[in-house]
């Protein structure tokens, strides 16, 4: 289901569609590094953490009718333990 298949990219989701079992999977291929991309839909990461041992970029696909929503997907990356810039793209 990779919208990232055959360019040799390891995608990872954390979307609605996944069960708590498979999002803590893509959580961990992320931040372990076995996965190159988490596609993260704006509200299902509400709490998440861990990003920031990973992420510095991140690039919004869907905009969402409140910029506060925005904000709290930035804040998963800039947390304790972000040791870099963090660039939000729109």
């Amino acid at each position: 289901r990779s919208i990232f298949a055959g360019a040799g990219v390891n995608a990872v989701f954390y979307t609605g569609s996944e069960g708590v079992h498979q999002k803590e999977e893509a959580v961990e291929a992320f931040v372990s590094g076995s996965a190159d991309v988490m596609v993260l839909s704006l509200r299902s990461g509400a709490g998440l953490n861990r990003l920031q041992e990973r992420a510095q970029v991140i690039v919004f696909g869907e905009l969402d009718w409140s910029p506060q929503v925005h904000e709290q997907c930035i804040g998963r990356l800039q947390r304790d333990g972000q040791e870099g810039h963090v660039t939000a793209i729109y």
